[in-house]
């Protein structure tokens, strides 16, 4: 059988340093009957912090559902129940304390059965299934159990998801003090010393106690480091909890320097390189090689434009939407079972903004990474797989970049992404290889990520709609500079 290729010609026009007197010509070959991968059957998923949460989700009697709104958009949008992911920095700063036990000096902030509300309103609200981070580095595998029975009577059934066995345990014998904005944020040292073996024994603890006093038992999540340093001591991890644990977090940023100082127009610039992106799956990809043959999922639990809340004028811009879709594809197309985006408020990386209502209740606005999600979740509905994308040449020095879905209807979704301030593009979408343009509708669906440049913060025109019918064989799609096209291609008339 013939394989059928649709061609994506993206035309750069207009002024910029990238311009030049000629159109240029992009063209990105999608092979749909190339091998497949399958996409996660949720939608990108957030990242929460424990002594954040009430002021994401309000207070009894004032919640706030505008929050709420944003997280089922996403399953909506995507066909799939959301998810959400508790734990972050605050994981191992955190313990269930319902009784006002003194706490260790490592522990900063209680969980009580007023937080469980808490995350079980927010999955009620949104119909989220929750992974929740448990203390690891306190060493008492009791409490966690406690807190687990806890989550799973007070939550909605079936909502508890999986339990994360602490966060980025190579950092625990290092202490940092950050700031984010006014903000001053704290990861205390927890460990004199930590290494893999003190690790594995610790989880071994935890896993033991989780299986024996949690019914019915919750998945059990692993991992989570923050560097590449333990991923050499990770298959001995994984071999001494073998049968015990079903999957191994990972975290990934796309700018790994905390509080980086260098001006934002050129981090912007540095994060959209293709370079930085394509770097998360090859990390990615060092873990997958060792989870996977011992049939181990890898959820990536925590992904953002930088480390420590993100940078100001980078992270709360349209270039983290752009970077984001880009970044959310190639983690996924490396073997990422789930990924969620790691948000709080405060942080420049926030996918929401919070502020006063009318009433009582706190109002949640969707800030600039949200759109990328909400673009990634239409281009990558449930049940699709990527199909492979060649751009040739690269264009527009590498920053222009396709990613290609086939639904389990047939319809196929194109994105494009210009990451240059510097020149529009013209997309030409034309199908190829036998019986191809017969099998696609003669009109496609076009939607929009736009605004008026890389560090535009507000006016972002999310999803403006509009048609691209085919003539002489190709659908044409304007992209914006910067900005993202969606084109849907349904199968049929």
């Amino acid at each position: 059988m013939c394989a059928a290729v649709v061609i994506v010609a993206l035309v750069a026009r207009g002024g910029g340093p990238e311009a030049s007197s000629r159109p240029r010509a992009v063209v990105a070959r999608v092979v749909l009957d190339a091998p497949r991968r399958p996409l996660p059957a949720a939608p990108p998923g957030l990242s929460l912090e424990y002594d954040s949460l009430r002021r994401l989700v309000g207070p009894p009697g004032a919640r706030n559902v505008a929050f709420a709104r944003l997280v089922r958009r996403l399953g909506a949008v995507s066909g799939a129940a959301p998810v959400i992911r508790i734990g972050g920095n605050s994981t191992d700063q955190s313990w269930w304390n319902p009784r006002g036990d003194p706490r260790p000096r490592t522990v900063l902030f209680d969980l009580t059965p007023a937080v469980l509300d808490d995350v079980a309103w927010l999955a009620r609200a949104t119909g989220a299934r929750v992974t929740l981070g448990v203390n690891l580095a306190v060493g008492e595998p009791a409490r966690a159990v406690a807190f687990a029975r806890a989550a799973q009577r007070r939550l909605p059934p079936g909502a508890l998801r999986a339990l994360e066995l602490g966060n980025e345990p190579d950092l625990y014998a290092t202490a940092r003090t950050f700031r984010v904005g006014p903000l001053v944020l704290r990861r205390v040292r927890k460990r004199a010393a930590y290494g893999p073996r003190r690790y594995t024994a610790d989880v071994q603890r935890y896993l033991a106690a989780l299986r024996a006093g949690v019914r019915p038992t919750p998945a059990l999540v692993i991992g989570g480091f923050a560097g590449t340093a333990w991923l050499s001591a990770l298959p001995a991890i994984l071999d001494a909890t073998r049968g015990e644990v079903d999957g191994v977090s990972a975290h990934l940023y796309g700018l790994r320097g905390c509080e980086d100082r260098t001006p934002p127009a050129r981090l912007a610039d540095r994060l959209l390189e293709p370079a930085t992106t394509d770097a998360l799956p090859a990390r990615l990809r060092a873990t997958v090689a060792v989870a996977a043959p011992r049939g181990l999922a890898v959820p990536v639990t925590e992904l953002n434009t930088a480390v420590c809340g993100g940078v100001a004028g980078v992270s709360d811009r349209l270039a983290a939407a752009l970077w984001l879709v880009d970044a959310l594809f190639a983690v996924v197309s490396a073997g990422a079972a789930q990924v969620d985006v790691h948000t709080w408020p405060g942080a420049f990386y926030a996918v929401s903004t919070e502020g006063p209502g009318r009433s009582r209740a706190p109002v949640a606005r969707p800030a600039p990474p949200y759109a990328g999600m909400l673009l990634f979740a239409r281009a990558a509905p449930a049940g699709s797989a990527t199909v492979p994308v060649r751009l040739v040449p690269g264009g527009a020095d590498g920053r222009a970049r396709a990613w290609a879905t086939v639904a389990r209807d047939g319809t196929l979704r194109v994105v494009l992404l210009n990451l240059s301030d510097g020149a529009a593009l013209t997309v030409g979408v034309r199908p190829a290889g036998r019986g191809a343009a017969a099998g696609l509708a003669r009109c496609g669906a076009v939607q929009r990520v736009r605004a008026a440049d890389l560090a535009a913060r507000g006016g972002i025109a999310t999803f403006s709609g509009g048609r691209s019918c085919v003539s002489g064989g190709t659908y044409r799609v304007a992209v914006g500079r910067p900005g993202a096209a969606l084109l849907t291609i349904a199968r049929g008339r």
